[in-house]
C-alpha cells in the first residue's frame, strides 16, 4: 500500500496559526492566557491550585511505550501496515509510528526520510518495545533485554534526537504567552489533517492511498495524545524555566555552581567525571587556559555557559530534573479524567498497566474518529470528535497539583544542594555526550599537559581568579 506523502505539504511551525483561528476548550475551559511573565515566586506557585487546569503535560515516555500505546486495539482499519519512506516501501505498523515525533521533528521529515535511516530506527524502535513490552508485563528483569541508548538514537539521526529533545516545546503544556506550540495543539492539528484525509477519502472512494496516508499522519500525531500520560509531564516547561532563571541573579548562580562542584570534587562516585574534565581546559583564547583539575576552573566553566545562553541550564537540566523526580515518585500523582477514572500517574520508564490500559482507550478512540468524522457536519465535528479523545488524558488533582508545585518550588531554587547534586549527576550520566558537545561548540579543547602549561594552570587559579 504506497501513497504520496510530497503534496501534503504541512509541519510543526504552522500549528498555533492553524489553531487561533478557532476557540479551543481544554477540559471545558478555555486556554489561560497569559498577561503577565509565566515565572512564579514561591508563594504564586503554592498559591495557584488551578495551575493544572491551564497546562498540561509534556513529552517523553520512552519509545517502545509509545509503541506499547498502539497495540491490541479494536479499531476498522488495517493499522498493521503503513508505508513511509523515499521509496514509500519501508513499514511500519500504527504503533511504532506513534514513537516517531521523539525522532522528526513533523510529519514530512518522517514520511518522505531516507528509507535506510526509517529501516534502522524501526529495528530499534522494536527493541526498545520488546523491551518495554517484558517490563510492563512484570516478567523478571533478567529477561527484559537492553534498551537503545540515546547515543543509539543520535547516531542514526545525525543528532537530531538530542537537538529535538532540546527544543521540545511542541511537545510541553500549552502557554499562550510563547509561540512555541504545545502537545495538546500538535495532537488536534495532525488529527484534524488526518480526519480531513479520511473525508476526502470517502468523497473519492479512494480508500487505499488515502488511508496510509490518512492512518500514517493520526499515528505521529498520537505520540502528542501519549505524551500528556506521564506523571514527569504534568508542568509547563516555559514557566519552569523563567522561574529558574529569575532566581539565578546576583550571586545565585554562582552559589549554585560552587555546589555543583562540591558535589564532583569532593564525592570519590564522581571521580571519573574529573579525570575526563581534567584532559581539557577553556577554549577562550589563543593562549594557554588552565584546565578542569581544580573546582574554581569547574564553577568558571559552568558560569561561562550560563552567562552566554541563560536558557540552556532551564531548557535541559532544571526540567529534567523535575521530570525525573515526579516520574520516580513513589506512589505517583494523584490525577483524575473526564470520564471519571482516579488513578496515580507514574511516569516514563514507570509505565504500568492501569495508565496503558487507559492510554490505549485514547488511542482507540483516535483512530474511530477517522471512521466517524465523515458521517458528521463538517461545521461541528472537530471539537466533538477531539473531546471524546482528550477526556481520557490525565489532569493532576488538588493533591497532585499540590505535589508538583512543591518540586517546582524546591529544584528553581538556586541555594537547594539537593538541585546541585542533581545537576552533577546529570553530568555524570551524559559525560561523553556533555565533553564531545563542548568540544563541537568550541567551549573546551584539549589542555595543554607541558611544564609550560601547568605553570600557566597555576597562575590563572591562583593570581587571576
Amino acid at each position: 500500500m504506497k501513497s504520496n506523502f510530497n503534496h501534503f505539504s504541512f509541519g510543526l511551525d504552522h500549528r498555533l496559526t492553524a489553531y487561533k483561528s478557532r476557540k479551543r476548550k481544554t477540559h471545558g475551559r478555555p486556554y489561560a492566557e497569559a498577561k503577565a511573565s509565566t515565572s512564579l515566586s514561591q508563594m504564586e506557585i503554592e498559591g495557584k491550585m488551578g495551575l493544572a487546569a491551564n497546562y498540561y503535560s509534556k513529552p517523553f515516555f520512552a519509545t517502545g511505550e509509545h509503541v506499547l500505546a498502539g497495540e491490541g486495539l479494536k479499531v476498522p482499519f488495517n493499522i498493521s501496515t503503513i508505508n513511509l519512506g523515499q521509496s514509500k516501501n519501508v513499514s511500519f505498523t500504527y504503533a511504532e509510528i506513534i514513537a516517531m515525533a521523539d525522532l522528526y521533528k513533523d510529519f514530512n521529515q518522517m514520511a518522505n526520510a531516507p528509507d535506510s535511516e526509517l529501516r534502522k530506527l524501526r529495528a530499534k524502535i522494536r527493541q526498545s518495545r520488546n523491551y518495554y513490552d517484558k517490563k510492563v508485563r512484570g516478567l523478571p528483569k533478567s529477561q527484559w533485554g537492553s534498551e537503545p541508548s540515546d547515543a543509539d538514537w543520535d547516531t542514526i539521526t545525525n543528532k537530531r534526537y538530542s537537538q529535538l529533545a532540546i527544543e521540545n516545546f511542541a511537545h510541553f503544556a500549552p502557554s499562550s504567552k510563547y509561540n512555541v506550540g504545545d502537545h495538546k495543539a500538535s495532537w488536534e492539528y495532525y488529527h484534524e489533517k488526518a480526519m480531513d484525509v479520511a473525508i476526502q477519502g470517502a468523497v473519492h472512494r479512494q480508500s487505499s492511498p488515502l488511508e496510509n496516508k490518512m492512518l500514517a499522519i493520526n499515528a505521529f500525531g498520537d505520540h502528542f495524545l501519549t505524551d500528556a500520560f506521564s506523571a514527569g509531564h504534568l508542568f509547563n516547561k516555559q514557566l519552569v524555566i523563567d522561574t529558574f532563571n529569575n532566581n539565578m541573579t546576583g550571586s545565585k548562580a554562582i552559589t549554585l555552581f560552587t555546589n555543583v562542584a562540591k558535589w564532583i570534587y569532593n564525592d570519590p562516585s564522581f571521580k571519573q567525571v574529573v579525570t575526563k574534565f581534567s584532559r581539557y581546559e577553556p577554549n577562550k583564547s589563543k593562549y594557554i587556559d588552565p584546565d578542569f583539575k581544580t573546582p574554581k576552573m569547574f564553577v568558571h566553566l559552568l558560569s561561562g555557559i550560563h552567562s552566554k545562553r541563560p536558557e540552556m541550564f532551564g531548557k535541559t537540566a532544571i526540567a529534567k530534573i523535575i521530570h525525573d523526580k515526579l516520574n520516580h515518585l513513589k506512589g505517583g500523582i494523584p490525577v483524575t479524567n473526564n470520564y471519571g477514572d482516579k488513578w496515580n500517574l507514574r511516569g516514563d520508564g514507570t509505565l504500568d498497566m492501569v495508565t496503558l490500559n487507559i492510554m490505549k482507550k485514547a488511542v482507540e478512540q483516535s483512530i474511530k474518529n477517522l471512521m466517524d468524522a465523515p458521517t458528521l457536519d463538517q461545521n461541528a465535528y472537530p471539537d466533538y470528535l477531539l473531546d471524546l479523545v482528550w477526556g481520557y488524558v490525565p489532569r493532576p488533582t488538588p493533591q497532585g497539583q499540590g505535589t508538583i508545585n512543591r518540586y517546582i518550588v524546591l529544584y528553581t531554587n538556586p541555594d537547594n544542594t539537593q538541585l546541585a547534586m542533581s545537576i552533577a549527576e546529570i553530568i555524570r550520566s551524559n559525560l561523553d555526550f556533555l565533553l564531545q558537545k563542548l568540544l563541537d561548540e568550541k567551549e573546551i579543547r584539549k589542555a595543554d599537559d607541558t611544564f609550560l602549561g601547568d605553570a600557566a594552570d597555576w597562575f590563572y587559579e591562583n593570581v587571576i581568579l
